[in-house]
């Protein structure tokens, strides 16, 4: 474990001694677009890791590739 965090850490610029006060500690996560490690801090594009990704999902809403369903769907009906 040890290793993937020196491996993380090197992969964004810092270097990890094993020994990190709480203001060097940043959250990193997951860009959920690209599965690059992405700063929370700081990030306007947060959770994103840029504005690409941020575009590229917000494209996937829009055009209805995602979608939320519920238990109890209405149907529309068409007013003439």
């Amino acid at each position: 474990m040890l290793f993937k965090l020196f491996l993380l850490a090197k992969r964004i610029g810092k270097r990890y001694d094993g020994f990190m006060s709480a203001s060097e500690k940043k959250l990193i996560v997951k860009c959920p677009t690209c599965r690059k490690p992405a700063a929370w801090k700081n990030n306007k594009y947060r959770p994103f890791c840029c504005e690409r990704c941020r575009l590229i999902d917000l494209g996937n809403w829009a055009d209805e590739s995602y979608n939320i369903e519920s238990e109890n769907p209405t149907d529309f009906e068409e007013e003439i």
